[in-house]
């Protein structure tokens, strides 16, 4: 084997390592903070899948076809507004 292909191997066994300390560190983390109290937020951790990742908090973002009906509807608003 070439020392490249060497160097691969060594470096593949490595990132796995590094995969496993994350996986790990947050299941660990997420005990701590009470959040994978269940074992289905357990499982999820094990795929890669932190409770906390699924909601979403604060404000909403329009997308662009959204922000078009707002922008129409709130024209609508102020022409009737400086109608009076």
């Amino acid at each position: 084997m070439s020392r490249v292909g060497e160097m691969l191997i060594a470096l593949k066994q490595e990132m796995d390592g590094i995969r496993q300390a994350i996986h790990h560190l947050e299941l660990l983390e997420a005990m701590r903070n009470g959040r994978a109290a269940k074992a289905q937020d357990i499982q999820n951790i094990q795929l890669g899948q932190t409770p906390w990742s699924k909601s979403r908090r604060g404000r909403k973002f329009m997308g662009p076809e959204e922000r078009k009906q707002v922008s129409e509807r709130m024209k609508k608003f102020w022409a009737e507004r400086r109608k009076t």
